[in-house]
C-alpha cells in the first residue's frame, strides 16, 4: 500500500523518539545494575514470537504477491526468531549458571551477533528484490524455511563446539572484551546501510515501518558498540528493550493493516450485497409492470370476444320458419 502523509509524519516522529531516547541514555548507558536472571528469559521470549508471528505473516504475502523480496524478508524474521532460541538457552543465569548446550563464555555473544546480522542482510536484500513481481510455488517457502533452520543450527553448533576457536568476546560472565565492541560494529554498520537503503525508497507502508524497526536496532547496536562494556548495565536493559521494540514494530503494522484491509473488504461485501437487492427489486418492479402492460390488452381483448362467441351460439335469424296465415 501506498503511505499516506500521516503515516509518513507517524513513522518519522518514532524514528526521531527511538534516536533522541538513545542519545538521553547514552550518557548513562555503563552505569551498572542489579543482576535480574529472569529478564532475559521474558523479554527474548516475547521476541520469538513476534518474530515468528511476523515471519509467518510475510511467507503468506510473498505467496499472494509472488515476491522474492518479501520472501526474503520473512526468511530474514524467521531467521531472527530461530537464532533467538539458542541464545536465551545459553544465556548465563537463565535456565542454567553457565547456560546451556554446553556454552562457552563467548558462545551466547556471537549467537547475539548471528541473531542481529540477519535482519538487516535480509532487509537490504528486500529492497532491492520487492519490485519484482512472478509467480512463487508453494515448495519456495518450503526451501526458505529449510534453509533458513539449517544454517541456524550450523552456526549454533560452531559457536557451541568450536567456541574456543572464535575470537574470545568476554573475559568472564559480565565483562566484555576489545573485540566484542569490534565485532558488534560490524553489524552496526550493516543496519545503518539497511537503514539509507530503505530511506531512500519510502514506496510502501512496510517500507516505513521496516525503517522504524531498523532505527531501534540501529539504536540498540550503537547502545553495544559505543557505550556498554557489560551485562546487567543500564545500556544492557535498554537494548534488550529496543530488541523488542523492533520485533514488534513490523508485526504490530501487519495487523493494523490487516484490520484495515478487513474492514474495507467487509464494507466492499455489505455494498455489494445492497446493490443486489437493489438490482432485484428494479428486476421484479420492471417484471411487474411489465405484465401489468401485457395483462391489460389481453383483458380486454378477452372482455371483447365474450360478446361475439354468445352471439354465435344463438339461432340464426333466418333459420326461424314464418308464420303463414290460416286459410279457410
Amino acid at each position: 500500500m501506498t503511505p499516506t502523509t500521516r503515516q509518513r509524519r507517524l513513522t518519522l516522529v518514532l524514528a526521531a523518539t527511538v534516536l533522541i531516547a538513545t542519545t538521553i541514555i547514552a550518557p548513562f548507558g555503563a552505569i551498572q545494575l542489579r543482576r535480574i536472571d529472569g529478564f532475559i528469559p521474558a523479554t527474548e521470549s516475547a521476541i520469538i514470537i513476534t518474530d515468528f508471528l511476523t515471519a509467518v505473516l510475510l511467507f503468506s504475502q510473498s505467496r499472494i504477491i509472488g515476491s522474492r523480496g518479501l520472501l526474503l524478508l520473512a526468511s530474514g524474521y524467521l531467521f531472527s526468531a530461530l537464532m533467538v532460541v539458542p541464545h536465551l538457552l545459553t544465556f548465563p543465569g537463565a535456565f542454567a549458571a553457565s547456560g546451556l548446550l554446553g556454552a562457552g563464555l563467548s558462545t551466547t555473544a556471537w549467537l547475539f551477533i548471528f541473531w542481529h546480522l540477519g535482519l538487516p542482510v535480509s532487509v537490504i536484500g528486500y529492497a532491492y528484490l520487492i519490485d519484482e513481481r512472478r509467480a512463487l510455488a508453494t515448495s519456495a517457502i518450503y526451501w526458505s524455511v529449510a534453509l533458513v533452520i539449517g544454517l541456524v543450527l550450523v552456526l549454533t553448533w560452531i559457536v557451541t563446539v568450536h567456541d574456543d576457536a572464535l575470537p574470545a568476546l568476554f573475559v568472564d560472565q559480565i565483562g566484555f572484551t576489545v573485540w566484542a565492541n569490534r565485532i558488534t560494529s560490524m553489524d552496526f554498520g550493516i543496519s545503518i546501510v539497511a537503514l539509507v537503503v530503505l530511506w531512500r525508497r519510502q514506496k510502501s507502508v512496510l517500507d516505513l515501518w521496516l525503517i522504524v524497526s531498523v532505527c531501534a536496532l540501529v539504536a540498540e547496536l550503537a547502545s553495544t558498540t559505543f557505550v556498554i562494556t557489560s551485562r546487567f548495565s543500564l545500556g544492557f536493559y535498554t537494548q534488550r528493550i529496543f530488541s523488542l521494540g523492533a520485533s514488534t514494530i513490523v508485526l504490530s503494522a501487519l495487523l493494523a493493516e490487516a484490520v484495515v484491509l478487513y474492514a474495507r473488504l467487509a464494507n466492499a461485501i455489505v455494498r455489494l450485497r445492497h446493490e443486489q437487492e437493489t438490482k432485484i427489486m428494479s428486476a421484479q418492479a420492471i417484471t411487474a409492470a411489465i405484465a401489468h402492460e401485457i395483462r391489460q390488452p389481453l383483458t380486454r381483448i378477452t372482455a371483447g370476444g365474450v360478446q361475439p362467441s354468445d352471439f354465435l351460439k344463438r339461432s340464426h335469424p333466418n333459420s326461424i320458419k314464418p308464420k303463414l296465415p290460416l286459410m279457410g
